[in-house]
């Protein structure tokens, strides 16, 4: 997915809302459903692309700051992801 969104400067007003079985940590609401707004005819699959990337960045800062609150003084020094082929 990264070498899709390297091929737009920015997401060109799109915007992604991962929300389809819900919105959970820290929101809780399982009445929330996902989207895509924004979008126009110069859309390209790239700024989707990076809409959705951004969107599940957002969604971890929200959660990694909503964990830190819930451990006090502890903070949070790295995360580290990887992948898996299914």
């Amino acid at each position: 997915m990264e070498p899709i969104c390297r091929r737009v400067k920015d997401t060109g007003g799109v915007y992604f809302v991962p929300c389809f079985t819900g919105l959970y940590t820290p929101y809780w609401d399982p009445s929330a459903r996902g989207t895509i707004l924004g979008m126009t005819q110069a859309t390209k699959k790239a700024h989707i692309c990076l809409a959705a990337l951004r969107a599940v960045a957002y969604q971890s800062a929200e959660m990694i700051e909503a964990v830190e609150q819930d451990l006090g003084d502890i903070k949070i020094q790295a995360i580290r992801v990887s992948l898996v082929k299914l």
